[in-house]
């Protein structure tokens, strides 16, 4: 029997389940075929011959489809591990394949498909086995940039029942590992002993093995090399992760290590710089030549930041001319905004952090890649306002301050990082030189004003013909912010060079399906209008404008980039990116980018945009509004009622997050009063 096609199935929300329709015909020419449905497990895409067999799982009786014949396996992408023989022919037992399919049936109410075979092909020994040895290690611990696979505990708690004393501690192990990785997915570093604890027992009680004996301080001092307790300022204790305790702790090192050291270029001083206002002068000088190697340029929109950068970068050219300035952005779409901005004169290497350190690259944390970032004499880092805690301290760890100028440029006002920490905040808060830019540049009509508006809290908002708020039935404005954004893309790719481009954007504080009016029902709104009556593959169709959701540090593709699908070939699409094709595996990597979130607009710039808020949610803040309106050169469209705008502009709740740094920058400034 020879596996001719696999088609996965899909639910209602367009998302792959765990069944596949199969064909298969009795020989590679035969014209007859039949069909039927199976339940997904991690060998069937490898185009391999199957056999019906039946085999007992997790106490029911499963019909499975194994392997019979390999020869058909040459060339296909396959699990590597140790069923692999040397001559690297892939050897299937019985006894592996059963483990394999245990394991799988044990996993698929907690990972997609593709999670599962990644693990898989991950684990090099019995994967099963593994997984019954310590499963949380194994489930928990899945390492993917993007993707925070603690979120599985309790529910994965539920269905393993600990046997041992050894197992109940490893299960409050991760049981407090999964409350200090939430922690820091809402942006702190800590949290209090006294929330952490209420926590902890609650969720043990909701497991259903409540915490009868001991208590969650002697689990965080049991496993003091993964956690760290540290006395609060109010009497109460606070809990990190100690990774993270330590990454905070370099930075605090570095800025109070450096704070006072001369600058390497004392002799900077620009030669022109008529028409500049005051503040800019300053920004540009003083950003070079204060004491302390790390200095802040910040300001909000229209300011002038590009033309203060543009400066230094330019008379670092020609007064310093052997030393390598790096302009460093957090996304791909930043570090294409730079280049059009401020790179065209090839004045400064231009790249992403990411790139820069080189992670995800064979070479990170290599000898030539140290040396490289070595050599950098002025480091810029744009749009630092979303820089982690992990970022920031692994460049400062691998960079050479004795000779290195650090200046960090953004918006303090702007959201923080979507990981733990607040670095240019609190770097502001502790004392390092900054330089601020006020003054408006820029002739928006009353978008700045708006935006200045919103900061202060101030719910009555101006409009213009620039700015403009339609909330006549706002729970179905996405309707027509999908027509706009269509309309916009069939203008920019009609070919006609009469007529002009149009830059513009959709934002939603929504990405999912479950709300009417999120960037999903944008997209798919814009997605009809534009290829009405053409031929889909797998929901998306060639010419698409998609955005990455997941980082692949070996496909080159980050979390966050924009670009244009060019094409599908055997299971692979291809994405253009800045001109450079990459191979995506995993559709679910990708996804339209007719419409993005705004946390997904941080960096980015456009003529017009258009915003629709379907409902208020307490998730959605003043914050998040001002960097959505301040994404706008031009125009403003708000497809929201005024109830809603009023609660969010009066929602300031992430003002302040938990951090470290944010901790000792209070206790300096109490004792400067003192």
């Amino acid at each position: 029997m020879f596996l001719c096609n696999i088609e996965r199935v899909k639910d209602n929300h367009n998302k792959h389940t765990h069944e596949a329709t199969i064909t298969v015909k009795d020989t590679v020419d035969s014209e007859e075929s039949r069909e039927f449905r199976a339940s997904f497990f991690p060998y069937m895409p490898l185009g391999v011959i199957f056999e019906e067999q039946t085999i007992f799982v997790g106490g029911a009786v499963q019909k499975v489809y194994f392997p019979v014949d390999l020869g058909t396996c040459a060339g296909k992408v396959r699990p590597q591990g140790d069923h692999m023989n040397s001559e690297g022919t892939e050897v299937f037992s019985l006894d592996r394949v059963q483990d394999d399919v245990r394991f799988y049936y044990s996993l698929k109410k907690f990972l997609s498909y593709s999670e599962i075979l990644i693990m898989i092909g991950r684990v090099q020994k019995n994967v099963y086995r593994e997984f019954i040895r310590n499963p949380y290690a194994m489930v928990c611990e899945m390492r993917s940039s993007d993707e925070d696979y603690f979120r599985l505990f309790p529910e994965l708690a539920k269905t393993v029942i600990p046997r041992t004393f050894d197992e109940r501690l490893q299960e409050y192990l991760y049981g407090a590992k999964f409350l200090m990785h939430r922690t820091e997915s809402q942006g702190n570093t800590w949290i209090s002993y006294t929330d952490f604890k209420k926590s902890f027992l609650r969720m043990f009680d909701r497991i259903g093995r409540p915490m009868r004996y001991g208590s969650p301080w002697g689990v965080l001092q049991y496993f003091s090399d993964d956690f760290i307790v540290e006395p609060g300022d109010d009497g109460d204790y606070m809990v990190f992760l100690r990774r993270t305790f330590r990454k905070e702790l370099l930075i605090l090192q570095v800025v109070d290590q450096y704070r006072n050291a001369v600058s390497p270029f004392p002799s900077f001083m620009p030669t022109d710089m008529e028409g500049l206002e005051d503040e800019q002068k300053n920004a540009i000088v003083g950003s070079i030549t204060c004491r302390g190697r790390i200095s802040i340029i910040t300001g909000g929109p229209g300011v002038g930041k590009t033309t203060v950068l543009r400066k230094v970068i330019s008379t670092m050219q020609e007064q310093y001319g052997d030393v390598e300035v790096r302009f460093l952005a957090s996304t791909g779409k930043a570090a294409n905004r730079i280049r059009e901005t401020i790179g065209g004169n090839n004045i400064a290497q231009i790249s992403t952090v990411h790139k820069f350190l080189g992670r995800g690259s064979s070479g990170y944390y290599s000898k030539k890649t140290n040396e490289d970032i070595k050599k950098a004499g002025l480091i810029i880092v744009d749009e630092s306002s979303m820089t982690d805690i992990d970022i920031f301290s692994d460049l400062l760890n691998r960079l050479d301050m004795q000779k290195t100028k650090v200046i960090l440029v953004g918006d303090k006002n702007q959201l923080p990082s979507v990981a733990a920490g607040n670095v240019l905040g609190d770097l502001i808060d502790l004392g390092v030189p900054c330089y601020y830019l006020t003054k408006n540049h820029r002739n928006s009509g009353c978008i700045l004003e708006n935006a200045n508006r919103i900061l202060e809290g101030n719910v009555f908002l101006k409009e213009d013909d620039s700015f403009r708020i339609i909330d006549r039935s706002p729970s179905i404005g996405w309707i027509r912010a999908g027509f706009e954004v269509a309309a916009a893309e069939k203008n920019n790719t009609s070919g006609d060079e009469d007529i002009p481009q149009r830059d513009l954007a959709a934002f939603s504080p929504y990405r999912k399906e479950n709300i009417k009016g999120s960037a999903y029902f944008i997209n798919k709104m814009a997605q009809n209008s534009i290829f009405r009556g053409g031929r889909s593959i797998r929901n998306f169709y060639i010419g698409d404008r998609v955005i990455f959701t997941r980082t692949d540090y070996r496909a080159g593709y980050f979390n966050g980039d924009i670009g244009i699908l060019t094409g599908y070939k055997d299971g692979y699409y291809y994405v253009s990116v800045d001109e450079e094709v990459k191979t995506v595996q995993d559709v679910e990597d990708i996804e339209l980018a007719y419409s993005i979130t705004i946390h997904k607009s941080q960096g980015s710039e456009y003529d017009e945009i258009v915003i629709t808020i379907p409902k208020y949610s307490r998730f959605i803040t003043r914050r998040m509004l001002y960097t959505a309106v301040t994404r706008a050169r031009l125009g403003v469209t708000i497809y929201a009622s005024r109830s809603t705008l009023r609660r969010i502009i009066m929602n300031d709740s992430d003002r302040s997050r938990k951090t470290y740094m944010a901790v000792v920058a209070n206790r300096r400034k109490l004792a400067a009063a003192a």
